[in-house]
């Protein structure tokens, strides 16, 4: 059925090429059979069994031509880059030739091996990823700490012990009724790669970029550039990652990256808590170090333990009969032998006579 479908199309082609008043030489006729075979063929792989059509691409050679125009080139890169932060919208053929990884769907990876396959890192697609390769590991952090309502703040994204990083993806949810944000800056250390982003009118953020090489780098990945509005009374304000992708591996999922501190609620630090409370550490995750605040409403002993996913206690600090008042925790990420600990989730447990509160941290490496 297949091979009268083609002699067809075949007898098709050959009629208009020759009927074609255009087709002045050989250059300009190979050049009109390739769109013409192209058209004819993304045509046909939309009406194929989606079990036959990865089939119909490996026989045509038609991956990584997102815009169908015969050519794979940097700019197939980039339309996937802004379909993955919902800047366009990419036909299922589209999305089945720019899939060029194999997987499950298009991701900023798919981007970066074409754009390693215009650069001769890769000689040809599709690209078999599962040979380990393109594993990434890092995490996501907020590098400031404080914010004035009324005044431009701006927040440093970080992206934290960041290894091979060919494509990074994911989305920033701010979660704040009360801040505006205006802009958003990409870092230098990013100037290697093609990136997209887009926000909502409920600040969440999406974003994606990709390089043809993989690097390793900690520091800035972007800055949030934007306002808290005046007369925010709020102690902090709360920044949660709903998903990190670094190539294509999942690193986070609904996840809170950092807390920022009103310094107007900081001359209240000053007055003695009503009732025993901690605050959220932050940055979360981190790296080397994160802060808790605590605050207790007369003296008494304070005991803070941090615990494993085992249950078992990795460090401890006593302080007997502490003043009523408000005091920061800081931890480094070691344990009892002042040893870094290894990369995972511990709990923070704050107790003050028969109360306690317990935060969960997540340490990356």
């Amino acid at each position: 059925m297949y091979v009268m479908g083609g002699f067809f199309i075949t007898c098709v082609f050959v009629h208009l090429l020759y009927k074609s008043s255009s087709c002045l030489d050989l250059h300009h006729c190979l050049v009109k059979q390739r769109k013409l075979k192209l058209h004819i063929s993304v045509a046909l792989l939309t009406r194929l069994p989606e079990m036959e059509k990865l089939n119909y691409i490996n026989m045509n050679g038609i991956y990584g031509d997102v815009d169908l125009n015969t050519l794979v080139q940097a700019y197939d890169a980039g339309l996937i880059l802004q379909y993955l932060v919902d800047m366009i919208d990419l036909t299922e053929a589209q999305q089945l030739v720019g899939n060029v990884s194999l997987d499950e769907s298009l991701s900023a990876l798919d981007a970066s091996i074409i754009l390693q396959y215009m650069v001769h890192q890769i000689d040809s697609l599709p690209y078999d990823t599962a040979q380990g390769e393109l594993l990434a590991a890092g995490g996501l952090g907020i590098g400031g700490e404080y914010f004035t309502p009324g005044t431009s703040t701006i927040i440093p994204v970080l992206l934290q012990e960041g290894l091979n990083i060919y494509s990074f993806e994911g989305e920033i949810d701010m979660n704040i009724d009360h801040f505006t944000l205006d802009s958003i800056g990409w870092s230098a250390n990013v100037d290697s790669y093609a990136v997209e982003a887009m926000v909502d009118s409920n600040n969440h953020i999406v974003f994606a970029g990709a390089s043809s090489h993989g690097y390793d780098f900690s520091g800035s990945l972007m800055q949030l550039y934007g306002t808290v509005e005046m007369g925010f009374e709020g102690d902090s304000l709360v920044i949660s990652v709903d998903k990190l992708m670094l190539n294509e591996n999942l690193e986070f999922i609904d996840y809170q990256i950092g807390v920022l501190i009103n310094t107007v609620s900081l001359d209240q630090f000053a007055l003695i808590p009503e009732h025993f409370s901690v605050k959220p550490n932050y940055p979360n995750p981190f790296n080397p170090v994160t802060h808790l605040d605590y605050g207790i409403p007369a003296s008494g002993d304070i005991q803070i333990r941090i615990y494993d996913v085992t249950g078992r206690i990795v460090q401890e600090l006593k302080f007997i009969d502490q003043a009523a008042g408000w005091y920061t925790y800081t931890w480094n990420g070691t344990n009892f032998a002042g040893e870094a600990v290894s990369s995972g989730l511990y709990l923070c447990q704050i107790q003050s006579g028969r109360e306690f509160e317990v935060e969960k941290m997540l340490f990356i490496k």
